[in-house]
């Protein structure tokens, strides 16, 4: 039998296991709440990042339809314009009469019939046209759009003006501006361009205000007489608008900028412009520590970019994670604290029954199974024995040999009878100092002497050396009480016969069995 250390250990009493198996349990729990923690920040940077995106994409939506309303209102206008020119609207005045003559081209002075301030500036380069020409009737075109320039202008605050531009090299500007006259070369430029661009809308690169009024851009669409671009009306946008769309969307400390596809700055925070020479065909991509989305515009040919600090989502990440991270370590703790009281609870429950130095049961467990396994075995209709012994001479044992070796020798024999017991139901027990007690049950009384008879060979069969023993070597005597079935009786009567019949076989010489029979239990 093992040493009291190694049998406890074998109990899972002794902390040899109990303290790897926590080590182990808590290296799980944090492993596993890492886990769930790495887990639960990628998922919310994922989140974040295509809540940004769906935020660029909003962005990108308003300003497309904030353009598109732009782009139809001077749709409308090349319309009338080329009704005028084909001759499908009337045209009722004639400018040419009324231009004079400027250093190096002509301006529109008064016209019968309108008031000064009604009208827009109309000034031209070179000889004035003449009165039947096809710049006379191009200009009265331009004088006939002017309800329309008012209209655009009075209900868009974000118009600064509306132009018509000739290829003719006359221009038409509303309103007439009191500090300067109109850049006649870029609205020349205006002219070129919706000549190159062939659409029937475009956007002009942005640049300074005439009037001091910041950036302005121009979207504009080309008018045609007979199939061929003869000039173009556009309206010069305030770009500081777009800026207040832009900081209308609540994007959690990213930031939106407005450039042109060749990334030219339009609108926005410019702090992160150098980020923006990436490759802008991407849609999603990381620039160091930033974040770069892209939404391309439909009404117009800008990228909205969408920059968002990588450290500040990952700060968001961590703030979502850490209560479930928290949770989930609780959790864990929880299951490793209630491991460890289970263990406990089983650790006490052990020590409860069993007997420290040889881990039999002890005599509180036999005290407590000893009465329903006679009842069962009744029930069951077999005999029920009880098996005493005690080792031979044990003071005279102690005395020579000391105690340590006595543990030693009591070891030896509950290891020899534990060995031998192999149905479920016989149990062994240490019930005193080295007093030892076998319950069973089998279908005949001889089968239980036999088992009693086979307890006592198998401890002397282990030859523990005991020269002050007559036998010399370790030996115990064994008493043995059966009770039949139907047999009325108790498990103390049934002790106190089993008792007696030990006795006996000490007084026999001892290294022997005596049985005591249902009809001598009184005697």
């Amino acid at each position: 039998m093992p040493t009291y250390a190694a049998t406890s250990a074998q109990l899972g009493i002794g902390p040899s296991r109990l303290v790897p198996s926590l080590c182990v349990l808590g290296m799980l729990a944090v492993i596993f709440a890492a886990m769930v923690t790495w887990l639960l920040y990628l998922g919310d940077l994922r989140r974040q990042e295509e809540e940004l995106a769906q935020a660029a994409i909003r962005a990108a939506t308003v300003l497309d339809h904030n353009l598109t309303l732009r782009a139809y209102s001077l749709s409308a206008m090349r319309l009338t314009a080329e009704q005028y020119l084909d001759g499908h609207a009337q045209l009722t005045v004639n400018p040419a009469s009324a231009l004079s003559s400027t250093s190096g081209g002509y301006l529109l002075a008064e016209l019968s019939g309108y008031r000064g301030e009604e009208l827009g500036h109309l000034a031209g380069r070179g000889a004035a046209p003449g009165a039947q020409s096809a710049a006379a009737r191009e200009m009265a075109m331009a004088l006939a759009l002017t309800p329309l320039f008012r209209t655009v202008i009075r209900r868009d605050s974000d118009t600064l003006r509306v132009s018509y531009t000739s290829g003719r090299n006359f221009s038409y500007v509303l309103p007439v501006s009191e500090a300067r006259p109109p850049d006649l070369e870029r609205t020349r430029r205006y002219y070129e361009t919706a000549e190159a661009s062939g659409q029937s809308v475009f956007w002009t690169l942005p640049h300074q205000d005439e009037d001091s009024r910041g950036l302005v851009v121009g979207v504009g669409t080309p008018v045609r007489d007979g199939g061929r671009v003869v000039g173009a009306v556009v309206a010069d946008l305030a770009i500081s608008r777009l800026i207040h769309l832009l900081d209308d969307h609540d994007l959690k400390g990213a930031k939106l900028l407005l450039t042109t596809e060749d990334g030219i700055y339009l609108a926005g925070d410019p702090a992160h412009l150098q980020l923006l020479g990436g490759n802008g065909a991407a849609s999603r991509q990381v620039e160091g520590e930033f974040l770069l989305l892209r939404q391309k515009l439909d009404a117009a040919p800008w990228t909205l970019q969408l920059v968002a600090p990588r450290q500040q989502l990952r700060r968001n990440a961590i703030r979502q994670a850490l209560p479930f991270a928290l949770v989930t370590v609780l959790l864990c703790g929880s299951v490793v604290l209630l491991v460890c009281l289970a263990h406990m609870l089983r650790k006490i429950a052990t020590l409860s029954i069993r007997d420290g130095l040889t881990g039999l049961h002890n005599r509180r467990f036999f005290d407590a199974v000893a009465a329903p396994a006679l009842r069962r075995a009744h029930r069951d209709g077999k005999h029920f024995g009880l098996i005493l012994f005690d080792v031979d001479h044990f003071k005279r044992f102690n005395d020579n040999h000391g105690h340590q070796a006595g543990d030693t020798a009591l070891n030896i024999v509950a290891t020899s009878v534990a060995r031998r017991l192999r149905r479920g139901a016989d149990l062994a027990y240490r019930v005193g100092g080295e007093e030892f007690a076998v319950t069973c049950e089998a279908a005949s009384g001889p089968a239980i002497e036999h088992l009693a008879q086979e307890l006592r060979e198998a401890v002397a069969a282990a030859a523990h050396a005991f020269p002050e023993s007559e036998f010399g070597h370790l030996t115990v005597s064994v008493g043995v009480a059966i009770a039949p079935p139907g047999e009325e009786t108790d498990i103390e009567a049934l002790y106190r016969r089993a008792d007696a019949a030990l006795y006996r076989a000490k007084a026999n010489g001892r290294n022997t069995i005596e049985c005591c029979p249902a009809e001598t239990a009184e005697a």
